[in-house]
Formats: C-alpha cells, structure tokens, sequence
C-alpha cells in the first residue's frame, strides 16, 4: 500500500477522485503515444512496468501506447526497449514514476520527535542566534533603522502562523468538516489575510517613521541653511577641525580671501592650505598651536599669511576646542581677524613719533614739552631736548 494512513472519506474516493483514469492519463501523457510521439491514433493503456513482471494498475505505472508501440513492447522493461532512445526513456521514466518507487516521487521516510525535544532544538537556534548578534543575519533584526523594526515585527508571525493554520486545518480535515483540497485552499485564502494585514500595519508604521524622518531631515537642512547664513557672510575667517588639523569646514570669507574652492581645501591638513604655506616656520608654529588646542588649551597669537596673488595680511589668529559629554576633544575652532590695516596705523604711527623724536632731540634751541599748570607756571610734561632750558 503506498499510503497505509489513508482511511474513510479520503479512502472511499481516492486519489484520483474527480476525474476518469482514462481521461487522466489522455491529459497527462498530452495524447500521443510515451514511446514514438504518434498523435490522432487510437492508443492503448500500455503498463510500463508489465503485469508479468510485478507492474501494478496503478496510474503511475500506466502511459499511452500506438498499438504497434504496445505489440514491440510485450512484456520487456522499458530501459530494454527503449536502449537506443535515450531521450525517450529519460522523459518516460521522469513522468511516470516509475515501478512505484516512492523514493522517486515522494518523501522518503522521516523520524518523529517528541515535543520536548523540538522545543530543545528550537530553542538551541535561538540561542546560536543570540550568540552572534553583532554579525550576520542578527545584526540586521537587531537594528535600530527601519529594516530591523520590520524584521522584529515580521518575523514573529512569519514564524508562529504557518503551524497554526496547518494545526487548524488538519483538524478540521481530521474531523471530516471538509475535503482536502478546500482544506489547502482555506489554508491558503487565511494565510493571505494574515500576511496581508501584518504587511498593511507595518507599512503603515514605516510610513510613519518615514515622515518623522522627513521632517527631521527638513528642519536639519533649515539649521544647516541658518548656520551657513551666518557662518558665510560673517567678516571673520572662521573653520572647523579635526583635533589632528584635518579641515572639516571653512567659511566663504576665508576661500575668498585666499582664492581656493571649497573642494581644494576640505579634508587637507590645515597647515597645508595656501593660507599658512607663506613660510615653513609658520606652518610648524600652526601644527603646535593645534597640537596644544587638542589637549584643550585656548591658543592666541597675531601671524602673517598669504592669500590669493601673493597676498600677505596680517591676522589675530585664535584656537578654541569644543569637547563632548565626556570632555573629549572632538572639534577644533580657529578664527581669524584681519587686522592688516590696524597694524599699519600702528606702523604709521611709530614712525610718525620717531621723526618727531628725532626732530626734537637735534633742535638747535632749548625745547621742553610742558603744561600749563597755573599762573605763570608750567609743568614738564614729557622731557625736554638735550640743549638745558633756560
């Protein structure tokens, strides 16, 4: 018996309940004769395996015979009589399941297992999961982005659902409430349902997520387009490191002042821009400077540098760090100030003074700077030439 478990209803109509087995094989062997291909002659039911040999009458052992197929055949094996047609005998034996071999077209045998132990291996496959969960598959369920969130909400029912719908229709067929194909298709028809609805909440969810996103995307690029706004028009060289000098930003009034692009200068050492390229010994001052405002310190000093077509000013250069929660140095703010006319005046100034010093100290007559300081009286204020008053 191919199928010893099969009883009452399913028994009574059998396998083939709903169709002719003539009509059957006329369909399965797509009406022409198993061994020559002959079509529109009258064809005879040709066992495979035949009778005489141990062959059955069951379906899978019956094909479409011409009767001149059927009469060279006799009683020989099939491989015997189709030696020299390999093709036809390959084709022969994979639709016929041949000599009713389950292990040819069907499941082999299978060993059951207590629940207890299924619950043990199931539970084994979790914890192997559990164990490699910064890896592999587990990372991605673990995620904290859309995926992951899926993957944990999906998951659990893509597991669970299947057993219980297999469960609940096996015991409806096991209690006759209907045959097994609407069985299947109820099957089928729930799981559909199931699936479909768990696809609509969660898509629902990721849309919700995906706005949220939107919005947070939105109001960063709002602060990104402030924060370039005011860092872009500000009159004061301003930039962002990495505490080892790497360049991350710079505002438009450096680039312009040293004729670079944007694209020439991000992800440079600092010290490397034109701006500092003026001499080598202010580049290695620069690489302390830095050096010192990655440990935190606040750094200050006036330097010369070099801009666009040989450019020198003369900037109040500063460093600031800004450290995170844990007081970690993670950014680098240098500023610059162009003073380059201040210093002038100043220069101007000097040398204003020191001619006027000059002209003072070689007058031919006696000379004092002095203030009134009451009637008839003077004070010396600032010194006199070196010729005596008086």
């Amino acid at each position: 018996m191919q199928n010893p478990e099969i009883s009452g209803v399913e028994y009574q109509r059998g396998e083939l309940f709903g169709f002719e087995v003539k009509e059957y094989i006329l369909q399965k062997w797509d009406r022409k004769c198993a061994y020559c291909g002959a079509k529109n002659v009258p064809f005879e039911i040709e066992h495979i395996l035949a009778k005489s040999k141990g062959g059955s009458n069951r379906v899978s052992n019956l094909c479409l015979s011409c009767h001149s197929c059927n009469q060279a055949k006799g009683n020989k094996s099939v491989e015997e009589f189709l030696k020299k047609k390999p093709e036809i005998l390959k084709r022969v034996l994979a639709q016929a399941k041949t000599y009713q071999v389950p292990l040819f077209y069907s499941v082999g045998s299978y060993t059951g297992m207590a629940i207890h132990t299924a619950i043990s291996f199931i539970l084994l496959a979790i914890g192997i999961l559990g164990a490699s969960a910064n890896w592999g598959a587990m990372k991605v369920v673990i995620s904290d982005r859309a995926g992951g969130i899926m993957a944990r909400r999906l998951l659990p029912v893509v597991i669970s659902i299947p057993p219980v719908l297999g469960w609940l229709v096996l015991l409806g067929f096991r209690a006759d409430l209907y045959p097994p194909v609407f069985g299947f298709a109820f099957r089928s028809v729930l799981a559909i349902i199931i699936f479909g609805a768990l696809i609509w909440c969660n898509a629902r969810r990721l849309n919700a997520i995906d706005a949220q996103r939107q919005q947070f995307q939105q109001a960063l690029l709002a602060s990104e387009q402030k924060f370039h706004a005011i860092f872009d028009q500000t009159f004061q060289f301003i930039g962002l490191l990495k505490p080892d000098g790497t360049l991350l930003e710079v505002n438009q009034t450096a680039l312009d002042f040293g004729g670079l692009r944007h694209d020439q200068v991000i992800g440079k050492p600092f010290w490397q821009v034109r701006w500092w390229t003026i001499s080598a010994q202010t580049q290695a001052q620069l690489k302390d400077a830095i050096a010192q405002a990655a440990q935190g310190e606040f750094i200050r000093y006036e330097v010369e540098v070099q801009g666009a077509g040989d450019r020198i000013a003369t900037i109040d250069f500063s460093l600031k760090s800004v450290a995170d929660d844990t007081g970690q140095v993670v950014l680098l703010i240098p500023e610059g100030r162009d003073i380059t006319e201040v210093k002038q005046i100043e220069e101007q100034l000097r040398q204003s003074e020191e001619r006027f010093r000059r002209a003072f100290d070689d007058a031919a007559t006696g000379e004092a700077l002095v203030t009134p300081e009451g009637q008839g009286k003077f004070k010396i204020l600032l010194r006199s030439n070196k010729l005596k008053l008086r």
